[in-house]
């Protein structure tokens, strides 16, 4: 699985080239603004062609999930922690639903231990960020885990191959794309790689 994170920032062009990324053959976006509104992110769900919503996965106003049939919803860490011992009878109830459930993790340890029953699950930052200078990679190696572990964080054409040989399943990619000069360019490259690496 290759997903796309949304920019955090909006701009004018986005709702078009989310529409040509997925023209281009993405599979799974997920939609994640943390500072937007709830009538933000539907104005901008509704800019998205409705033939794609099936692969979009909300970050926040999960509500959105059934008013446009899409593809489920991601758990911040800090949402999933709260949920406690909450937690699997709230995943469930979603993917009983027919919703896909994913969720951030930053410890390899954390995820280990995990007894959700969660989709995949986003382990970050496997390498130096590219959207946040601050993180640096961890290099995290999942190749003893039997969970669907898809790798954030530092991802490109240079890692991917990397990401393979740490056990990752997937991979997620944000600055590597938003930060380009042309981001739809930039993804059908990075798809070329993730396709030779057999991910």
């Amino acid at each position: 699985m290759l997903i796309v994170i949304s920019s955090e920032t909006d701009f004018a062009t986005e709702a078009m080239q989310i529409n040509q990324l997925f023209q281009s053959g993405m599979q799974c976006f997920h939609l994640r603004k943390p500072m937007a509104t709830k009538e933000e992110c539907r104005i901008l769900i509704r800019a998205i062609d409705k033939k794609y919503h099936r692969k979009i996965m909300l970050h926040q106003w999960y509500v959105l999930s059934s008013e446009f049939h899409l593809k489920g919803v991601h758990l911040k860490e800090a949402f999933r922690r709260d949920l406690s011992e909450k937690g699997p009878t709230y995943v469930k109830g979603y993917q009983e639903k027919g919703f896909c459930v994913s969720s951030s993790f930053h410890s390899d340890l954390e995820l280990a231990s995990c007894i959700i029953p969660f989709d995949y699950f986003l382990l970050s930052p496997v390498f130096d960020s590219i959207s946040k200078k601050e993180y640096k990679g961890n290099g995290f190696d999942v190749t003893s885990s039997n969970k669907y572990v898809v790798g954030l964080g530092g991802v490109s054409k240079n890692t991917i191959p990397k990401t393979v040989q740490l056990g990752y399943k997937g991979v997620a990619v944000l600055g590597a794309v938003w930060e380009s000069e042309d981001p739809v360019e930039c993804f059908k490259e990075l798809q070329t790689c993730y396709n030779l690496n057999n991910l």
